[in-house]
C-alpha cells in the first residue's frame, strides 16, 4: 500500500526506505497451532546502501498462540488497524466512488464488532453496542476517516489526489491525527493555564471532542492535524484579544478578507507568546513545522473550518457521531439475528 510494486507471492519492490516507513502484511495460517507456544514471523529486506554495497537485513519476531480470541481482542493496536484501514482505502480509491470507500469503512467497523460478539463477547447484552477495550475508538475513528478530505464528496481533484498520497506516505504515528485532528483552547484555557503554576512551554490543554458544541463564541481554539493548524476566533471574542494575536493593525479588515491571516509573532502579548509556545510544542510532538493559518471571518472560511469537526453531521460526508454509533449497533443487531 504506497510506493512499491508488486512482485508476486510475498516480495514487494520499493523505490527507497527510511526509518518512518511501514509494511503491512495479512498473514494466512495453514496448519494447526498449538495453544500457548510462539510463533516466529520474519521478515528479510535485500537492499543496496549508499556506498553501493549489496546487504540484506532480517528482523525475527516472536508472538505467543492463544485459543482465546479474546486475548487478540485485548493486544488489538488500534493505530495499526487503522493504519492498514487508512492506506488499504486510499490504495482503492482509483476507480471507486468515494462513497463505496465510506461504506467499507463502516463495514470493517461493523464486522470486527460483530466477530468480538460472537468469539469473545457472546454473554452480552445484545442491546448493548459492546466495544473492545483496546478498540473503544474504532467507531469514531472509521467515521472520521471516512470524513477526511480523501473521501468527501465536495473535495477537488488535486486536494484530494494530495490527501491520497498523504495517506498512503504517512509515519504510521501521522495517520491517527491527519484522521482525527485535535481541538485546543486557547482562549480562556491556555493563559488559565499558565496562571495556575503550569508555567513550563510544553503545557498543552485538555483536547476537546471535535463537535461545534464545544465552540463557544467568546473562545478561540487550535485545531491542528500534524501537519496543518487553524486558529478559530469566535465571533464574540473581545477585540483586545483579537488585536493580542493577531496585531492592531487593521485586524477586522485582516479578518474579512477570504483566505486567513498569518499568525504574527507580538513580543509584548502574552497570549500571541502562549500561543506560539504552544505550537512549538506541538510541532516537537508532531516532528513537524505546522502551517498555521488564523481562520477568517468568512462565511467561506468558517464552513470549511466546521467541516473539518467530524463528530457532527454534515451533508457531503454524512451523519453525526451519535448517528454512527446507531447505525453500527442496528447493522450488529441484525447481523447476529
Amino acid at each position: 500500500l504506497g510506493a512499491g510494486v508488486r512482485r508476486g507471492g510475498a516480495d514487494a519492490v520499493l523505490p527507497a526506505l527510511t526509518e518512518e516507513d511501514t509494511v503491512s502484511a495479512t498473514l494466512a495460517v495453514r496448519d494447526k497451532l498449538q495453544d500457548k507456544t510462539q510463533v516466529s514471523l520474519q521478515f528479510a529486506l535485500l537492499y543496496t546502501s549508499p556506498a553501493g554495497q549489496r546487504r540484506v537485513r532480517v528482523l525475527t519476531a516472536a508472538y505467543p498462540v492463544t485459543a482465546g480470541k479474546s486475548s487478540v481482542y485485548r493486544g488489538a493496536d488500534m493505530d495499526a488497524v487503522l493504519n492498514h484501514l487508512a492506506r488499504r482505502l486510499a490504495a482503492q480509491l482509483p476507480g471507486r466512488a468515494v462513497g463505496a470507500c465510506r461504506e467499507t469503512a463502516f463495514q470493517a467497523c461493523v464486522d470486527t464488532l460483530v466477530a468480538y460478539r460472537q468469539h469473545a463477547a457472546k454473554m452480552s447484552d445484545p442491546g448493548q453496542l459492546l466495544l473492545p477495550e483496546a478498540m473503544q475508538l474504532l467507531p469514531l475513528y472509521a467515521l472520521a476517516l471516512g470524513k477526511t478530505p480523501l473521501f468527501r464528496n465536495d473535495t477537488p481533484l488535486d486536494a484530494r489526489a494530495a490527501w491520497m498520497l498523504r495517506l498512503l506516505g504517512a509515519p504510521a504515528r501521522a495517520v491517527p491525527p491527519a484522521v482525527y485532528p485535535r481541538l485546543i483552547p486557547i482562549h480562556p484555557g491556555l493563559l488559565e493555564l499558565r496562571a495556575a503554576g503550569r508555567s513550563d512551554r510544553a503545557a498543552v490543554p485538555d483536547a476537546l471532542a471535535l463537535t461545534a458544541a464545544q465552540i463557544e463564541a467568546q473562545g478561540v481554539y487550535l485545531l491542528e492535524d500534524g501537519l496543518d493548524a487553524w486558529v478559530f476566533l469566535g465571533r464574540g471574542v473581545d477585540q483586545s484579544v483579537v488585536e493580542s494575536l493577531i496585531g492592531n493593525d487593521r485586524a477586522s479588515e485582516r479578518l474579512a478578507s477570504p483566505g486567513g491571516v498569518e499568525l504574527p509573532v507580538i513580543p509584548d502579548s502574552p497570549l500571541n507568546a502562549a500561543l506560539h509556545d504552544l505550537l512549538h510544542t506541538l510541532g516537537a510532538q508532531r516532528d513537524e513545522l505546522l502551517r498555521v493559518r488564523v481562520v477568517s471571518r468568512t462565511e467561506q472560511d468558517e464552513t470549511a473550518f466546521y467541516s473539518l469537526l467530524v463528530e457532527d453531521k454534515f451533508s457531503t460526508a454524512g451523519m453525526s457521531y451519535a448517528d454512527f454509533l446507531r447505525a453500527v449497533h442496528r447493522h450488529i443487531v441484525s447481523k447476529l439475528s
